[in-house]
């Protein structure tokens, strides 16, 4: 941001705005200035601790996840930003540390330790039953227990009459016995497709199963089609290509496509000349440096 800065838009505006920042670190304790890619930023809050077997090292998360999340946080942040805008008349200023997102979404760690004592580490290689993905005979799946099923219910659904073991009914007892419990659990789908599984795990049996699809899968999944998820849209340099569009469906304020995402740099004039007043000058100097 360096050039263009809270205090050029705080000074009085032609109209009310928003002003939205996202840091890789909290700028309040001074660390806003510290270089943060996602692998740092999520490396210093523990999410790639257990992202991994226990033997290896730490594996990074597919894609950007800091800059997925804190994104969403930014746009929900804007949105009411916005709002207060048009209800008071007044431009507001939001602030988003990335570190502080992945932080918040800590569900297991937080908790484990508060509570136990424990720090979560990565996953064992085997024996650690529905903490990793586990394969089947067209890609990969991952369950666990809960949900509306009963143990008796998964150990119908997977087949193996050892299931039905009294070993394997207490939460105890499967990870007593979790590598014995992982070769049954494979020996049950090394046969079956990752579609009749879930159907079946989630449409008779009532149990927490996910299965593992590619983006090719994605862009193809029924389910996704029936809810209008994707758009194709024309973009001035790609071509057209179909994108997320419809994230949830409200009937009262229906989601409407209106132009494709910005080029860098494309509205640069509109907002910073038309909206925050600077002149061709100050912009060229701006550009010079690499601000914008």
């Amino acid at each position: 941001m360096g050039g263009l800065w809270w205090a050029t838009c705080a000074t009085p505006l032609r109209v009310p705005m928003g002003f939205l920042l996202c840091w890789p670190f909290k700028r309040k304790q001074g660390s806003s200035a510290f270089e943060g890619i996602d692998s740092k930023v999520r490396g210093c809050v523990d999410r790639s601790q257990n992202a991994a077997a226990a033997e290896r090292e730490p594996l990074k998360h597919g894609g950007m996840q800091s800059q997925y999340e804190g994104g969403l946080s930014g746009a929900v942040g804007a949105l009411a930003a916005l709002h207060a805008r048009d209800v008071l008349g007044e431009g507001q200023h939001v602030d988003v540390s990335l570190h502080d997102v992945i932080a918040s979404t800590l569900v297991i760690h937080q908790p484990m330790y508060g509570w136990v004592g424990a720090v979560q580490g990565r996953r064992q290689p085997s024996g650690s039953s529905y903490g990793h993905v586990q394969r089947c005979k067209d890609g990969y799946f991952i369950w666990q227990t809960g949900g509306g099923a009963e143990w008796s219910d998964i150990a119908e659904f997977f087949g193996p009459e050892a299931l039905k073991e009294e070993r394997f009914a207490s939460v105890a007892g499967r990870v007593v016995h979790g590598e014995d419990l992982d070769r049954l659990v494979l020996e049950g789908t090394k046969d079956r497709t990752m579609q009749e599984l879930f159907r079946t795990a989630s449409e008779k049996y009532h149990m927490l199963f996910g299965v593992v699809q590619e983006p090719e899968d994605l862009a193809r999944c029924p389910h996704l089609e029936a809810r209008d998820f994707f758009q194709e849209v024309d973009h001035p340099v790609i071509g057209r290509i179909k994108v997320p569009f419809r994230l949830w469906s409200m009937p009262d304020a229906p989601a409407v496509y209106r132009r494709p995402a910005p080029l860098l740099g494309q509205h640069n004039t509109e907002v910073l000349g038309d909206m925050l007043g600077l002149d061709a000058g100050r912009m060229e100097a701006l550009a010079a440096r690499g601000v914008i």
